[in-house]
C-alpha cells in the first residue's frame, strides 16, 4: 500500500477489479479515510434505501473493517462482520481485531447467511 501512486484515484491501488461488473446506476463511494463514512454519501444512500443491516466484509480487519463496524454500530445499524470474507496482514492481526469486534457487534461464518 506504500508503494508510489497506489492510492491514487485512477491508478492500479484504486481501480476495480477487472471481474467485478459495475453498471452506471450503481454507487461508487471515494474513500477519504479509513472509515467509509468519513465525508461520503454512503450513510446518505443506505438511509435513503432505508437500508438497516450491514454485512461487513473486506481487507484490513485491524483498521478499515474495525473503523467500519464501530462507525455502523455508533450509527445504530445492526451491524454484522462476517469474519471468513475479511482479512488482515497476518492470521493472529485478524483473530485479534476479530475477537475486538465480537464485543461490539455479530460476527458470523458465510455459511451462517446461507441459512437465514
Amino acid at each position: 500500500m506504500r508503494e508510489p501512486r497506489a492510492y491514487e484515484l485512477g491508478q492500479w491501488g484504486t481501480e476495480f477489479h477487472p471481474d467485478l461488473l459495475v453498471n452506471d446506476n450503481d454507487p461508487v463511494l471515494t474513500k477519504h479515510r479509513i472509515s467509509p463514512f468519513y465525508a461520503t454519501e454512503l450513510e446518505a444512500i443506505l438511509r435513503a434505501q432505508c437500508i438497516n443491516r450491514l454485512l461487513i466484509t473486506g481487507v484490513s480487519t485491524d483498521y478499515v473493517i474495525q473503523s467500519c463496524a464501530r462507525e455502523a454500530h455508533d450509527r445504530d445499524y445492526d451491524t454484522v462482520v462476517v469474519e471468513d470474507l475479511c482479512a488482515a496482514s497476518t492470521d493472529e492481526i485478524h483473530q485479534q481485531a476479530i475477537a475486538s469486534l465480537k464485543r461490539l457487534v455479530s460476527v458470523v461464518h458465510s455459511s451462517e447467511l446461507l441459512q437465514e
